[in-house]
């Protein structure tokens, strides 16, 4: 007891028992309210580059992804000669080969005062008649050529050289050009011609006279 009345006090909170049968007292909950002010700050780079962070996986992935399309497998090509070709294929080869014939020589296969529509179209001159003959009269064979050239055009036209082509019975072919020094002929106009020329050894087969360039 006297250990009891003589204690020492102590600092702090005295802890007593609550009577046996009371409960504790309720307490309401107590807030303190403090304002504050809220300030919202921008992504920077570094909190983006922290935000979002490489993925090589995937981009390996991605990369993957393009080369398999670049190695993606063609279709095979049939092999060469296996497909016909078409209309237009088969043309062109016509026309290539018709080319090739004319301009290495076919058309001297063409009769030398046959017929041209586009040269008609385009020269309104013509050549109305040629009459040929062999005049053995003198010491030595001569051939004589008489011939008219007509302007079916509208407008006066200067006469164009001409060609004369001989061809002898043993197929030799002579040649010659016979100037007109570009004489104008008038609308439905005719310019007479005429040329004297030796005779071929193997005689006459064939006269043909031309317009030249």
């Amino acid at each position: 007891m006297a250990e009891a009345r003589n204690a020492r006090l102590v600092s702090g909170e005295i802890m007593a028992a609550a009577p046996a049968g009371d409960a504790l007292p309720c307490r309401e909950p107590h807030f303190d309210f403090v304002d504050a002010e809220f300030v919202t700050l921008g992504r920077t780079a570094d909190a983006a580059a922290v935000a979002t962070p490489a993925t090589p996986a995937r981009a390996e992935a991605s990369a993957a992804g393009g080369m398999h399309m670049l190695r993606s497998e063609r279709p095979a090509r049939a092999p060469f000669g296996s497909a016909r070709g078409g209309p237009l294929f088969w043309m062109a080869g016509f026309g290539l080969v018709a080319a090739a014939f004319w301009f290495s020589g076919g058309h001297a296969l063409m009769p030398a005062g046959s017929f041209n529509p586009m040269q008609a179209a385009v020269q309104p001159l013509r050549i109305a008649s040629v009459v040929s003959r062999v005049d053995t009269s003198g010491q030595r064979a001569m051939l004589n050529i008489d011939g008219e050239a007509i302007n079916d055009g509208a407008d006066p036209l200067p006469m164009p050289p001409m060609n004369i082509q001989v061809v002898a019975h043993d197929g030799a072919t002579t040649r010659y050009n016979l100037g007109t020094s570009g004489s104008p002929v008038a609308p439905g106009e005719k310019f007479a011609f005429a040329s004297r020329l030796p005779v071929p050894k193997n005689g006459v087969k064939s006269v043909s006279v031309t317009f030249g360039r």
